[in-house]
């Protein structure tokens, strides 16, 4: 068996190249929302994410290995938000889904993590002087 080197440092650097960018696609899509009329949305939506898939197709035909990750990471990002964040947001407004709400506030945390925050907190409470 042949000795591999293993380059750690690249692939947390990459790993956390593309966490860091997800945001860049909910802050997209949240200036899409408060900046274009309701109307044309979703339609920009759509193009936007129209022209994700395209460059993730470029990136497929691209020479440079950095060339094809760069093109495909955005491209995809562009792809999920304008297809598939856009989607969701379109049906829920369709069927008249609320999102969850918990004393006025949108609640982000799935209801597994709130159990078990607030089973904490009741812990915490129990041990207070």
């Amino acid at each position: 068996m042949k000795n591999q080197t293993r380059y750690w440092w690249k692939t947390i650097a990459s790993f956390l190249l593309v966490l860091f960018t997800m945001p860049l696609g909910h802050a997209l899509m949240i200036m899409m929302e408060h900046l274009i009329i309701p109307t044309a949305l979703h339609y920009t939506a759509f193009a936007m994410g129209g022209v994700g898939l395209l460059m993730v197709i470029i990136g497929v035909f691209a020479r440079n290995d950095t060339k094809q990750t760069l093109w495909g990471l955005f491209g995809g990002l562009l792809f999920w938000t304008g297809w598939v964040e856009f989607l969701f947001m379109y049906y829920a407004n369709r069927y008249g889904i609320q999102p969850e709400m918990l004393n006025g506030e949108v609640v982000t945390l799935s209801i597994g993590v709130r159990r078990h925050c607030s089973e904490v907190r009741k812990v915490k409470s129990w041990h207070a002087p």
